[in-house]
């Protein structure tokens, strides 16, 4: 046997019991002498007709897999997009009856939805425990208000000059302060 990848699916080619008998029904129905319209099956004469019939039917669940997992195949390929196609579908149901009967109706748990819960109201306690993790959430991370940030900020313009070569205060020339290769005033 060749091991040539020759594109072809193994799984969907005919092969084994499957083969040998559609090659005897196809023998049947083509090859037999044209006299010939019995045989002799188990002691039983048996009409030609009869004969691939029952073949036919006894090789069809060996074709009717084939088909399956060919099914499978391609619906494991288009999984990703049918997924997805199928839960924006889902989801603007759920819109729709939200929008008929309200987020928080009970009759949507007839369509497969659980409606929207009221908040839970807290404790003082709970409240004073709130906003103190968020307090030191934000000073974990850095994390600076309006105001905090309008603090840091710089005011005014910067002052900031770039000479080249002497500076107009020194009047020393000396070779080693001018910089190289600037320019002479």
């Amino acid at each position: 046997m060749s091991t040539v990848n020759d594109g072809m699916n193994p799984n969907s080619v005919v092969k084994g019991l499957e083969l040998k008998s559609d090659t005897l029904i196809q023998g049947f129905m083509t090859k037999l002498p044209s006299g010939v319209t019995t045989l002799l099956m188990r002691g039983v004469a048996t009409p030609v007709a009869d004969v691939v019939k029952e073949g036919q039917d006894l090789v069809q669940p060996y074709k009717d897999s084939r088909n399956a997992h060919t099914v499978i195949r391609q619906f494991a390929l288009d999984k990703p997009q049918v997924r997805a196609k199928l839960r924006a579908f889902i989801a603007d149901a759920k819109v729709a009856l939200a929008a008929i009967f309200g987020d928080d109706n009970e009759a949507l748990t007839e369509f497969g939805f659980s409606p929207r819960k009221p908040a839970k109201k807290l404790t003082s306690e709970q409240k004073t425990l709130r906003a103190a993790k968020a307090k030191l959430t934000r000073q974990k991370r850095g994390t600076l208000g309006k105001r905090q940030k309008a603090a840091i900020k710089a005011t005014g313009t910067p002052n900031l000059s770039i000479t080249f070569g002497p500076t107009p205060d020194s009047s020393s020339s000396t070779p080693s302060s001018q910089a190289p290769n600037a320019p002479k005033a």
